[in-house]
């Protein structure tokens, strides 16, 4: 029998830490490499206000101000916000990246999205004590997973689950209608990745109805973000066709090198022991991407040239086409001269 030595608050507090490193990571790495694309953009500004959403409910437990602790959490689930705006907004572009444009999809996905704007109004209301979306905390943070949940939660949660209903039928369209096998490739990592981070967002808030509180319901968090990982790194390589050993094996070793660093300075015993491991995490974030990008920049000048290569191979052999075609018709013409001289 295993024997888990954490608790429930103590597992919620580390899965929302460890997610707010991966969407770090993630919306950094995106932002800083694909910024022009609005495919890659739509995405990294998704990781970005999850990373929020997590460190402040990460916030959460580590304070014993129960009304700081609340502020904590109004902070968190307003990032959810656009966090939920951005959904249909993804879902859309993706789809019509492969396939055509429709207007009703369009003003579906914006409906949804401007639906979901309007929760920035009760939440602010709770910052001044209302109540609407965030209630009371009853009990010490490290004892209680959330806070009661207010009045207009549900519905922000329904309208959460309808927004990822609509993304789930953007991308069976594309399984359905996609004929490239880009757009399959496409479609499998949707169907396998972006289903994590949309289940991990709706697995968070089971505690505030008292779902799963009784086990560990909150360690799903934890568990997908390895899907919300892997789903940044497959389209980073899809979109760039970085489809490069050294490459892929640059960013494997980065990221182990982070995750590593990033244990030690959670798990360090004080805030002076940790700082030279933040130090050093930052540095390794910003060097890693120097990294992956001068690996990048080599993959494409080696791609640039196989593909000028390439296209001298084709006209080469196009113009020993040509020759042949020029020779054969000197031939004839020869022929055709050596025959009227004879009848002459």
């Amino acid at each position: 029998m295993f024997d888990f030595a954490l608790t429930p608050v103590e597992i919620q507090a580390f899965s929302f830490a460890f997610l707010f490193f991966i969407s770090g990571i993630i919306a950094f790495f995106v932002l800083t490499t694909a910024w022009r694309d609005p495919l890659a953009r739509t995405f990294g500004l998704m990781a970005l206000f999850s990373g929020f959403i997590n460190i402040f409910a990460f916030f959460y437990h580590l304070t014993s101000d129960l009304e700081l602790a609340r502020i904590y959490r109004i902070i968190s689930q307003f990032f959810a916000i656009p966090f939920l705006a951005y959904m249909p907004i993804l879902g859309l572009r993706i789809y019509e990246k492969f396939l055509p444009r429709k207007e009703t999809y369009r003003r579906i996905a914006y409906a949804v999205a401007l639906l979901g704007l309007s929760f920035t109004i009760p939440f602010a209301l709770d910052f001044f004590g209302f109540q609407l979306m965030i209630g009371e905390i009853s009990g010490p943070t490290n004892v209680v997973l959330s806070p009661f949940p207010g009045p207009l939660l549900l519905p922000l949660i329904v309208l959460f689950s309808l927004s990822a209903l609509y993304m789930a039928y953007l991308f069976f369209e594309l399984f359905r209608k996609g004929e490239t096998k880009e757009a399959r490739v496409m479609w499998l990592l949707l169907l396998l990745c972006a289903s994590g981070p949309t289940l991990a967002r709706s697995m968070s808030w089971a505690p505030w109805y008292d779902f799963g509180t009784v086990g560990y319901a909150s360690l799903f968090i934890s568990l997908f973000g390895g899907p919300l990982f892997a789903f940044g790194t497959a389209y980073a390589i899809l979109r760039h066709k970085l489809f490069s050993l050294r490459l892929i094996t640059a960013e494997l070793f980065i990221f182990g090198l982070r995750t590593f660093i990033f244990f030690k300075v959670i798990l360090a015993p004080s805030v002076e022991a940790a700082i030279p491991d933040v130090i050093l995490l930052c540095a390794t974030i910003i060097l890693g991407v120097f990294l992956i990008r001068s690996v990048e920049k080599e993959v494409d000048q080696r791609e640039r040239i196989e593909k000028v290569s390439n296209e001298l191979q084709r006209l080469n052999d196009t113009l020993e086409d040509k020759v042949a075609d020029r020779t054969e018709a000197l031939a004839r013409a020869s022929t055709h001269l050596e025959t009227i001289l004879e009848n002459l």
